[in-house]
């Protein structure tokens, strides 16, 4: 088991989401699906929520090679070389939401073959936010 958390301002997400190269760059089609129609202040918050729980899975990942003994690292080099160079694209790392509302944590790629190689197949995610900050804590088991 592993976990990660980041937490990022919301003013920041959100000047940064008035270019759309920064939306196409971090976010999936899905994920931007869920701001369609929202106000401004609610998509920077959806946003910002989502883009933590990204960088908390990669924390996460990069934790992995805190929990090994030196020999399992070497025999595990590639998979490692993987998570070290952070081979992930934010496109892999996806936050939906479950039909209770509920954050859904999906990884695909490179993060999920990570994933299976560390045998982590249940993935949690909970997202919160003030005005100013949105924060993630994510746990991969």
């Amino acid at each position: 088991m592993v976990q990660g958390v980041d937490i990022v301002e919301i003013a920041r997400i959100a000047r940064l989401a008035q270019r759309s190269r920064f939306l196409k760059r971090i976010y999936t089609v899905q994920e931007l699906a869920l701001i369609e129609g929202v106000n401004a202040a609610r998509r920077a918050e959806i946003l910002a929520g989502r883009f933590a729980a990204k960088e908390a899975v990669m924390k996460a990942f990069g934790s992995l090679l805190l929990n090994f003994p030196s020999n399992a690292k070497r025999q595990l080099a590639a998979v490692d070389h993987k998570a070290r160079s952070m081979g992930v694209s934010f496109h892999e790392i996806e936050t939906l939401s479950h039909l209770s509302g509920a954050p859904l944590l999906r990884l695909h790629g490179e993060a999920e073959q990570i994933a299976r190689h560390y045998k982590l197949s249940r993935f949690s995610v909970s997202l919160s936010h003030t005005r100013e900050v949105a924060i993630a804590f994510v746990i991969l088991s």
